[in-house]
């Protein structure tokens, strides 16, 4: 079984800041993504005929995937590698990953 996972941070730039912010709104779009994932996640398992389960999560992506690696015994986590130059200089997540020992790791570059 193919788990698809969705992390989205808690905390929010404009929180930083102190600058008014639409919690609410943000809520609903952050949910709003999640189901167009889920959406998309299912229609592309379903054109390859495997079967697909969407995790939507908040907090440290790192922590929530493996996390999740663990709790369903995962036998491999894929994740894309970054194209983003500071995620080269300050670590990403992939490297985070191939870090730790919850489970293998491949690192798909695109």
């Amino acid at each position: 079984m193919l788990i698809a996972v969705h992390v989205m941070p808690w905390t929010e730039p404009a929180a930083a800041f102190a600058v008014p912010y639409d919690y609410a709104g943000l809520e609903n779009t952050r949910q709003e993504i999640a189901r167009e994932l889920n959406g998309e996640a299912a229609h592309r398992a379903r054109d390859l005929g495997v079967s697909v389960s969407f995790v939507s999560e908040y907090g440290d992506v790192t922590h929530a995937l493996s996390d999740i690696a663990r709790t369903v015994h995962a036998n491999l986590v894929v994740v894309g590698r970054s194209t983003k130059m500071l995620h080269h200089l300050a670590g990403s997540l992939s490297h985070r990953l191939t870090c730790r020992k919850d489970a293998p790791v491949v690192v798909v570059v695109p």
